[in-house]
C-alpha cells in the first residue's frame, strides 16, 4: 500500500517584549466569538501561521520536513491543540496522516496514539510566546503524485470571558497541497567529502526569531526577526558548503581535502540528505557558535531548515592492481609463480596468458 505519514516535533519558543506585524492573511479560516455581555473583548489575540510554503515539495520514498507556528499575543496564558483534518491523499487513513511526535516535555499527546505518535498535540503558551512545530511527511510508494492532494492542520484554543461565566472557543486552519518530486541528480546523497549547495533558514530556538535565510518565501512572509536582521539583509543565493563531514584533510575519509566550512550541527545535518530534500535540524550551542563568547549567536540553540540544491562528488581515481604476469618458476606444468609472487594454477589449459592469479593454491 502506498503510504504517506505526517509527524510533528514541537519546540516552545519564549521571548520577552511585544511581537509586532501580526499577519492574519495566512489563516485560511477563523471562527471568532463576539464580545461578551459586559462589553469587554473576549477574543484572544493569537496566530497560526506557515513557516514554509504551503505547496509542499515531498521527495518520493523518503522524509520531508516543514514547519508551522502558533503565537500568543494576548494578556493571558492559553491552552492550544494542533491537529489535522481533511486529508485528501488516496488510500490513506486520517490516523496515518495525523501523527505527532512528542519531542518536548512541554507537549502532551492528544487523540489516538500509535508507537508513541499522536493525532494531535496540546500545549500551554504564556503571553508573547511562540511555539514552532516541525512536521515530517513520510512518503512511501507512488500513490501521491500531484498537486490535487491536500491536507489541513488546525490550531484551537479556549478561554473564559471577562467575568468567567462562559467558555469561548476559536480555531484557525492552514491548508497544504503536496507535490511528490524525485530525488534530484539521479538520487545523489550527501556523503563525507562532498561539496553541496543549499538553501537554508535559521531561527533562534529560544524565541523563534529569524536571524538568516536564503529562502525567498520566508523573507516575504515571516514576521519575527532577530534584532539587527531586517529585509535589508535579504539574499537568495544558495550557500556553498565544502568538505561536508570532514575534520581535516584525510579525516575521517580520504575523500576529505580539508576541514568543513559549516558549524558542526549544520554540517552533520546535511549528511545523508538527498538533492531536493528539506529537513529541519536542532543544533545545541556546543555544535553551533559555542556556549559563550562574543558571537551574537553564542549560547543559543539554533533551528535550521536545510534544502539540498546540488551535490558535487569528489573525483577519485579508479584503483587498479598491476599484475606482473611474467612466469618466474614452473612447478608442475599447470602451476607456476608469477613475477609478483602469486602462485597460479591453470584450469584446463596451460597458457599463462589465460590464467587468474591466486594467492593460495586452488
Amino acid at each position: 500500500m502506498n503510504k504517506l505519514y505526517v509527524a510533528g516535533i514541537a519546540f516552545l519558543l519564549s521571548f520577552t517584549g511585544c511581537i509586532s506585524n501580526l499577519n492574519d492573511d495566512n489563516n485560511e479560516d477563523t471562527a471568532n466569538d463576539d464580545d461578551n455581555d459586559s462589553g469587554e473583548e473576549t477574543s484572544q489575540d493569537w496566530d497560526f501561521f506557515y513557516l514554509d510554503e504551503p505547496e509542499l515539495q515531498v521527495v518520493r520514498n523518503d522524509t520531508t520536513n516543514f514547519a508551522v507556528g502558533v503565537a500568543n499575543f494576548g494578556k493571558f496564558s492559553q491552552n492550544f491543540t494542533v491537529g489535522g483534518q481533511d486529508f485528501g491523499f488516496p488510500g490513506l487513513s486520517a490516523t496515518q496522516m495525523r501523527i505527532f511526535n512528542l519531542y518536548s516535555d512541554k507537549l502532551s499527546g492528544a487523540g489516538n496514539s500509535f508507537l508513541g505518535y499522536y493525532d494531535a498535540v496540546s500545549f500551554t503558551l504564556e503571553p508573547n510566546n511562540i511555539q514552532i512545530i516541525l512536521m515530517e511527511i513520510f512518503h512511501n510508494g507512488a500513490g501521491v503524485n500531484n498537486m490535487s492532494d491536500y491536507f489541513s492542520l488546525n490550531a484551537s484554543t479556549t478561554w473564559y470571558n471577562y467575568d468567567k461565566t462562559e467558555l469561548k472557543e476559536e480555531s484557525k486552519f492552514l491548508n497544504f497541497t503536496v507535490n511528490v518530486i524525485e530525488k534530484g541528480e539521479g538520487g545523489k546523497q550527501v556523503e563525507v567529502g562532498d561539496s553541496v549547495e543549499v538553501h537554508y533558514a535559521g531561527f533562534l530556538e529560544s524565541n523563534g526569531r529569524l536571524f538568516d535565510t536564503s529562502i525567498e518565501y520566508i523573507w516575504d512572509n515571516y514576521d519575527y526577526f532577530m534584532e539587527g536582521t531586517t529585509s535589508a539583509n535579504r539574499h537568495t543565493a544558495t550557500l556553498p558548503a565544502r568538505n561536508v563531514g570532514c575534520n581535516s584533510a584525510g579525516d575521517p575519509s580520504e575523500n576529505c581535502e580539508g576541514s568543513k566550512g559549516m558549524i558542526t550541527g549544520f554540517d552533520q545535518g546535511m549528511l545523508g540528505m538527498y538533492v531536493n530534500q528539506t529537513l529541519y535540524v536542532v543544533i545545541p550551542p556546543e555544535d553551533a557558535y559555542g556556549t559563550s563568547g562574543n558571537h551574537a549567536l553564542a549560547g543559543e540553540t539554533l533551528l535550521f531548515s536545510i534544502r539540498i540544491v546540488s551535490v558535487e562528488k569528489k573525483e577519485t581515481e579508479e584503483e587498479t592492481q598491476d599484475y606482473d604476469m611474467t612466469v618466474t618458476d614452473v612447478i608442475d606444468g599447470d602451476t607456476f609463480y608469477l613475477g609478483n609472487g602469486d602462485k597460479v594454477r591453470m584450469l584446463g589449459i596451460n597458457t599463462p596468458e589465460s590464467g587468474r592469479p591466486y594467492s593460495e593454491e586452488a
